[in-house]
């Protein structure tokens, strides 16, 4: 996933982000396609940082996801032929570090509703395969937090969700097989 956004304004840190453009091409130049655009420091440059972000990742040739620069786009899932399958690649966060959306479609926020009927969708225009990425979890801690627990659990209850990855707590947290689907809680 992407991070931090890109924006052609100084590179920041902690607690504020902004990475160079030239990440895109770089990203791309290391034999990445695709990318989620949905971790908690997306809105770190308020719209105009995704909207940079996601313009930057276009002209690489990165697809994304998660993260978008109007709800026309937003209702579009990112769906990839990958080895003759259809796969869709569906990204939410779990917060966005206290930075309000400017609009209901800027990022993802992690909800079941949202995600099942994003995943519905997806397969509706021809998914065979749906792949849900979360950015979610409490930094540092290595067992999951209710809120992965719950969630983990009510999407795997459903026949349209192939799987669910996520990241964020910058520690390996435990894959587990919940209602019989794989669920990476940590990379």
């Amino acid at each position: 996933h992407v991070e931090t956004p890109m924006t052609a304004a100084p590179p920041t840190s902690y607690p504020v982000f902004n990475t160079p453009p030239e990440l895109a091409t770089a990203i791309r130049q290391t034999g990445w396609h695709a990318a989620s655009t949905a971790p908690n420091h997306t809105l770190d440059q308020r719209q105009h940082g995704d909207d940079d972000t996601i313009r930057y990742l276009d002209r690489a040739g990165i697809r994304h996801t998660g993260s978008y620069a109007s709800a026309a786009a937003r209702r579009k899932p990112l769906i990839m032929t990958v080895k003759g399958v259809r796969v869709a690649f569906l990204a939410y966060t779990e917060w966005t570090n206290g930075i309000p959306l400017p609009h209901p479609w800027s990022v993802n926020l992690a909800s079941a509703e949202r995600i099942l009927a994003d995943a519905r969708r997806a397969r509706l225009d021809g998914a065979q395969v749906v792949i849900v990425n979360l950015h979610w979890g409490i930094e540092f801690v290595s067992e999951p937090s209710a809120f992965q627990l719950h969630l983990a659990d009510k999407l795997t209850q459903s026949p349209d969700i192939t799987a669910v990855i996520g990241q964020h707590a910058h520690v390996p947290q435990p894959i587990r097989f919940i209602n019989g689907k794989a669920v990476v809680f940590g990379e």
